[in-house]
């Protein structure tokens, strides 16, 4: 089974995954990704293929031009040759240049603890001195990852956040609906390298106060001039962590920030973390320790360099779809009936299956590396399912299913005895013996599939798209209101609508500048079918059930 090599007509994300066995950081090459540590979503993920702008961010901002960016390309967008990225055993780096400030950020877990260390490192290269606040922001989980997925609005009402101002530490916590449920704090800090967490640090946890309605983190109304932190905690509806520090850097100046986030199953266990906020080596120790931890853990498992790299080019298909790395279109869309119709050979569909199509016991040698791979992951705590398909025939066939066997017992073994690591599981199964809808809703689920012969499906370029010009679409938005009532003929007008038609309709009147000063949402359903639209368009359409039987996707 030749590994898929990339083509250069299409861009792929480049993955790593930083781990302790506990405490688990994923970042893609833009910056984005997630932090997980045991069972639980730390920080709020969604797979984005076209942005991936979901992840913990450093933003900066200079206090006189009010320019604003970020140490990576998200989430204000970089040109990605502008951000050079490296991934290593245990650390993730990422450098940038803007005008005559360079920015280096290293992210590195732990290995003897669960905290998660970004660094900063700034340098004036200019002959101007800059002043310059640096914002920390992140979407706060701290709860299982399938029930933030199924009902975020509900998820974020649990967790609760408080101030330590005498360490400098922002804390949080999910309040336990039931005695059953595992305690989680987290603790967050930003601090200069060499000096205590300032306890007169701005603080922010309310999301809707950091972003302002109907604005994104790129014009988020706390990164405005001027604008401040709220210093606001308690029991907020949409929880985050935003930290900001101050500096001014002279010319050829430097200095470095490292903003600390720990977790924990008690409060004192994450206030723990002030002893890395007094220690002034603490930041170097934790890189090195945990650059050994990752080279420990790859020479425990017998992983090389290549098989490294290739493990990681398998990772970015599994967590954000590669249309190269799986089956052609016209093979995919044979597939129906979703994960049901994996349930048939016992696979749930759960989680992200790696799929190898084996014909030959020659490609033994690959299937090694393949199980490798799925416990590199596990001990990383991410979860893979692996499914091998035996396409050969008659006795070929019989021969390959005998050569797998003590390969398969003895991955299951092994899946099954460690019971502290995440659940993941191992399928063998008789091409000839499997229906064509299971074998079809295999092939279209499989986030990666491998193949004796060829590697899978190579698309071709993407073909251009006509786009019609901004103006264009502004200039014929202007043309359309001049046709419609103005606010002013409407009844009980509040200058963002009123009624009209004699009260029988609402209509409501933006542009791009405003919108409404509270969500505004109309419901039109009947029993087998429903969709709702805002006021600035958003929505989405569900059958039957809303939260169940989504059409179109929405993240409430």
């Amino acid at each position: 089974m030749p590994s898929l090599t990339p083509s250069p007509a299409i861009a792929t994300r480049r993955l790593c995954l930083l781990s302790n066995g506990a405490y688990s950081v994923m970042l893609s090459d833009s910056g984005s990704g997630f932090s997980r540590w045991r069972d639980l979503a730390v920080t709020r993920w969604r797979e984005d293929v076209t942005r991936d702008d979901w992840g913990s961010y450093l933003l900066l901002c200079d206090e006189h031009s009010g320019t604003a960016w970020s140490a990576t390309q998200q989430p204000f967008g970089a040109a990605s040759q502008d951000v050079a990225v490296n991934f290593s055993a245990g650390r993730a780096e990422f450098v940038r240049r803007a005008g005559a400030l360079d920015s280096t950020l290293e992210i590195a877990v732990a290995g003897d603890a669960d905290i998660e260390l970004r660094r900063l490192t700034l340098s004036n290269h200019g002959d101007q001195p800059r002043s310059l606040s640096l914002t920390s922001y992140t979407e706060l989980v701290l709860g299982p990852v399938s029930a933030d997925n199924a009902h975020p609005a509900f998820s974020k009402m649990f967790v609760q956040t408080e101030w330590d101002a005498r360490h400098g530490v922002l804390l949080a916590t999910r309040r336990r609906r039931a005695n059953s449920e595992p305690e989680v704090w987290a603790a967050h800090a930003l601090q200069i390298e060499g000096r205590p967490a300032n306890g007169a640090l701005e603080h922010e946890t309310d999301r809707a106060r950091f972003l302002g309605r109907c604005r994104t983190l790129r014009d988020a109304r706390a990164i405005q001039p001027g604008a401040a932190l709220s210093n606001i905690t308690g029991c907020v509806l949409d929880p985050i962590f935003s930290l900001r520090q101050r500096v001014t850097l002279a010319p050829a100046a430097s200095v470095r920030l490292l903003l600390w986030t720990r977790l924990a199953d008690s409060r004192e266990g994450a206030l723990a973390l002030t002893a890395q906020l007094g220690n002034a080596h603490a930041a170097e120790q934790l890189f090195a320790g945990a650059a050994r931890y990752a080279a420990a853990e790859q020479a425990r498992l017998g992983i090389d360099a290549a098989q490294d790299a290739r493990f990681a080019h398998w990772l970015s298909a599994l967590l954000i779809s590669d249309p190269r790395q799986r089956a052609a279109p016209e093979v995919l869309a044979r597939g129906r009936g979703g994960p049901p119709t994996l349930w048939a050979a016992g696979i749930s569909g759960d989680r992200p299956i790696m799929l190898a199509r084996l014909d030959n016991p020659a490609e033994l040698p690959r299937l090694h590396e393949l199980l490798l791979a799925q416990n590199d992951w596990r001990s990383k705590r991410l979860a893979v399912d692996v499914v091998l398909l035996n396409t050969a025939i008659g006795v070929d066939g019989d021969a390959l299913h005998s050569a797998l066997e003590p390969l398969v017992s003895a991955q299951q073994a092994q899946l099954k005895a460690d019971t502290a690591a995440v659940k993941a599981e191992l399928f063998v199964l008789r091409d000839s013996a499997i229906g064509n809808d299971l074998r079809n809703g295999l092939i279209t689920v499989a986030r990666v599939l491998l193949e004796g012969a060829e590697p899978g499906h190579t698309a071709t370029a993407p073909t251009a798209v006509k786009t019609t010009p901004a103006a264009t679409i502004r200039a014929s938005m202007r043309a359309s209101a001049t046709t419609t009532p103005t606010a002013g003929k409407l009844e009980f007008a509040n200058g963002s609508g009123g009624f009209s038609h004699a009260g029988r309709a609402y209509q409501i009147h933006l542009d791009g500048e405003r919108c409404t000063p509270a969500p505004w949402v109309n419901v039109i359903a009947n029993p087998a079918f429903g969709f709702l639209v805002s006021a600035e368009g958003g929505g989405y359409a569900w059958s039957l059930n809303s939260q169940q039987n989504p059409i179109t996707p929405w993240p409430n």
